[in-house]
């Protein structure tokens, strides 16, 4: 088990949020509460029995039905050029009361946005606005860890897997950063913590002020690839 900071690795140029389960600068292994570690000021209350595990060397697992952490932000504005850059499993897809399991959303208020697997078909979903705005290519393995990045900048929107782009789409957009969760999803107007609840597993999470290049897309993936076997 590395105790250090195991994200050294990544880029670091626009980063503005990371937190790692693995990392006990961020997580330490004990209590409900994980933190930023580029801040060290803004902090995740795991809810409703998220759990951490030492497998793949530290990871946050949720059940699917009400597990989330739920992230106060204070110091993120929000923005029309960033990246999100997760590591997640997904255990079952299948609709929990909505037509989503999120991994990564916003809300619950006006300007609420998701990125969530679409239980029709697997694919990872990029919503905003009671619409999909973009799709994976492909759909996400059921059971083994992805790395799904997703950048937008200039009215562009890509996905990628693994470091590799999936698919884009071109729509407007300001990403609301008022209140984060992981694992936890919504459907619609509901609130985001009663339906489309992730079912599986996250590991690190970061937010960048700016869009990465693909380069520096497949640079993060290549520097953590080894800690979730791939």
């Amino acid at each position: 088990m590395d105790f250090g900071s195991i994200t050294t690795n990544i880029i670091k140029d626009g980063l503005v949020f990371n937190t790692d389960p693995a990392n006990r600068a961020s997580y330490p292994r004990t209590g409900t509460i994980a933190t930023d570690t580029i801040t060290s000021t803004i902090s995740g209350s795991l809810e409703s029995g998220a759990t951490f595990e030492t497998n793949d060397n530290g990871i946050f697992s949720f059940d699917g039905v009400d597990d989330n952490i739920s992230v106060t932000t204070t110091n993120l504005s929000d923005t029309t050029e960033l990246t999100v850059n997760c590591w997640i499993k997904t255990s079952d897809i299948t609709a929990d009361g909505g037509s989503y399991r999120g991994y990564f959303a916003t809300g619950p208020w006006n300007g609420k946005w998701k990125l969530s697997v679409n239980s029709s078909n697997g694919k990872i979903d990029m919503w905003s606005a009671g619409a999909s705005k973009l799709l994976s290519g492909t759909a996400l393995p059921t059971g083994e860890f992805v790395n799904v990045t997703y950048t937008y900048e200039n009215n562009t929107g890509i996905l990628y897997f693994n470091g590799s782009a999936s698919n884009s789409a071109t729509y407007t957009l300001t990403h609301f950063l008022g209140k984060i969760y992981l694992g936890a999803g919504g459907y619609q107007n509901a609130n985001l913590t009663t339906t489309g609840m992730w079912n599986g597993s996250i590991g690190s999470t970061q937010i960048y002020n700016r869009a990465l290049s693909a380069e520096e897309v497949l640079h993060n993936y290549n520097g953590l690839r080894g800690r979730f076997g791939l």
